[in-house]
């Protein structure tokens, strides 16, 4: 953790559980490092390879407690390193990117606790414009790009709807993200 304290651990499966040295109490945090590695195992949530990797929400890869996917809520600092041609989308704030020796890593904070995680890395095209005073972002593959401007109005449309029908969307922005998935 952030103070250098070790905890007991074992990988069961597809889970890493970790034993703390005392139980959390509520409105207890604690901050945990990791460095993930991988590669695609064929599950069709996960991919790391050399054109586009993604680490999506029911991939497991995120800490959970107690299984408790949809109830866990935690910010999170995320450092993600990727070959330099690549751009890293992850939910919350895109704080800085560093680059070297071809390689550049996106620092992602988020200030308010989210329920799932994920990384999406690749060759992305951009563009961003606001509708309905949320700014929607594409990052699409570049024989995709000129569907952006359909994209982000269809989506502007959709959050408009569902602030009618259950108020105010709750971000600043929203973010569309194409991957390579298959299956």
């Amino acid at each position: 953790d952030l103070f250098g304290n070790r905890y007991k651990f074992k990988n069961d499966d597809d889970k890493l559980i970790i034993k703390l040295n005392k139980p959390l109490r509520l409105n207890d945090s604690l901050k945990l490092n990791f460095n993930y590695q991988g590669r695609f195992t064929g599950r069709v949530s996960n991919r790391i390879d050399e054109n586009n990797s993604w680490l999506l929400g029911e991939s497991n890869f995120y800490p959970q407690l107690n299984n408790q996917k949809l109830s866990d809520k935690a910010t999170f600092d995320s450092k993600i390193t990727v070959p330099d041609r690549f751009t890293v989308v992850s939910p919350g704030d895109l704080i800085k990117i560093d680059s070297s020796l071809n390689k550049r890593s996106f620092i992602y904070k988020s200030s308010e606790p989210e329920i799932l995680h994920a990384i999406c890395a690749a060759v992305y095209l951009t563009q961003e414009k606001i509708e309905n005073n949320i700014k929607i972002k594409t990052y699409l593959f570049k024989e995709h790009t000129s569907k952006s401007d359909s994209l982000i109005k269809l989506f502007g449309k959709i959050l408009n709807y569902y602030q009618d029908q259950f108020g105010k969307f709750p971000f600043s922005k929203f973010k569309i993200v194409e991957t390579n998935r298959r299956g």
